[in-house]
């Protein structure tokens, strides 16, 4: 039987115990104010607080404050210009080949002081910044949860093929299923005796370039403990591609599109959505099917839709909301007409 097992928060929060979507915020405090422009950003956005909020939300928030800033007082913005420049000086001495990220803006912004607005440098600092927050929160190894991920993978794979949907930034999945090279992305050595891993979000080890003139790519990568390489270095920038999965998946940086963005991960959700419409056996694990997904929500839509015939089975393994609730979620999300197995007590 074919196999797709949807991995959400909930599954690495499950294997690790690290920060979720509505609690990442709040658990990273120390972290996220170790920056200089994301904490200015988060209070300028959420007056009244955000610590609550999500981290999806808080994203995309920053993101889309590039093209219409909030408007900030004099002396905010002689502020982020000051911390801009200092940012700036302090790394015209670093060697050539440290990746940099302020100085070639603050070059920039000589040349040209009307090309942005020192609050549009601020949200796009700050969204840079929280990428960054998201790396070193997910970039470390598993403390002994190898074995739990790669014995509820096995049970899985001695059945048939399974591929994998895994909405998650880290790499926990690759480090458990690394012995015996067990995983493969689909456009990196394909292997059928493999478990193919898809990742809708992106992820820490592959590392998005854009180099000066005119070339972009992505580049999946097999290292399981990744330490992306983050700035302008003598090629041009390099980045974790990570993507927010409240926006279209489409950007570069929160002021310009990517092509390579674009076609990368549209090729992963149709190949998602291949799948899903094959899959005899379904299994979620800490998925919650977040209204803000609406390109995923839509997939399933269309994979439901295109199948001959529901999957022969469904199952959810989670810790929120009741079984009337899951079973109700996940009849309308397959298309099934028995009940799915649900259990509650987490992965």
């Amino acid at each position: 039987m074919s196999t797709v097992l949807i991995l959400g928060a909930g599954a690495t929060a499950g294997v690790k115990g690290l920060p979720v979507d509505k609690d990442f915020l709040q658990r990273s405090i120390t972290l996220i104010r170790s920056f200089d422009f994301l904490p200015l950003a988060l209070e300028l956005v959420y007056p009244q607080g955000w610590l609550k909020q999500r981290l999806e939300d808080a994203w995309s928030s920053i993101d889309s404050q590039f093209n219409n800033p909030l408007p900030i007082s004099n002396a905010l913005m002689g502020r982020i210009l000051m911390l801009f420049e200092t940012k700036a000086r302090d790394e015209a001495g670093l060697p050539a080949e440290v990746p940099r990220y302020y100085k070639k803006y603050w070059e920039d912004r000589i040349r040209d002081t009307q090309a942005r607005s020192p609050a549009q440098y601020l949200f796009l600092f700050a969204g840079w910044e929280l990428r960054q927050a998201i790396c070193r929160a997910y970039g470390q190894p598993i403390p002994g949860g190898e074995g739990k991920y790669r014995n509820f993978l096995s049970e899985y794979a001695r059945r048939g093929p399974v591929s994998v949907i895994d909405f998650n930034y880290d790499v926990y999945l690759e480090q458990a299923l690394d012995t015996g090279q067990w995983f493969y992305y689909p456009d990196v050595s394909p292997r059928r005796d493999a478990i193919e891993n898809l990742k809708p979000h992106g992820s820490l080890n592959w590392i998005h370039r854009k180099v000066w003139e005119p070339d972009e790519e992505i580049v999946p990568t097999r290292d399981v403990y990744p330490t992306p390489s983050w700035g302008f270095g003598p090629e041009g920038f390099s980045q974790a591609s990570i993507i927010p999965m409240t926006r279209a998946k489409r950007e570069f940086t929160s002021e310009e599109e990517s092509k390579t963005v674009r076609l990368r991960y549209g090729g992963i959700m149709r190949r998602c959505a291949e799948v899903l419409t094959q899959a005899q056996v379904i299994c979620i694990v800490g998925y919650s099917f977040p209204p803000g997904d609406v390109y995923f929500q839509d997939l399933l839509r269309n994979v439901r839709a295109s199948r001959v015939a529901p999957p022969v089975s469904v199952k959810y393994i989670g810790r929120d909301g009741t079984v009337s609730e899951w079973t109700s979620t996940l009849r309308e999300a397959f298309g099934i007409v028995d009940d799915p197995e649900i259990l509650l007590n987490g992965f």
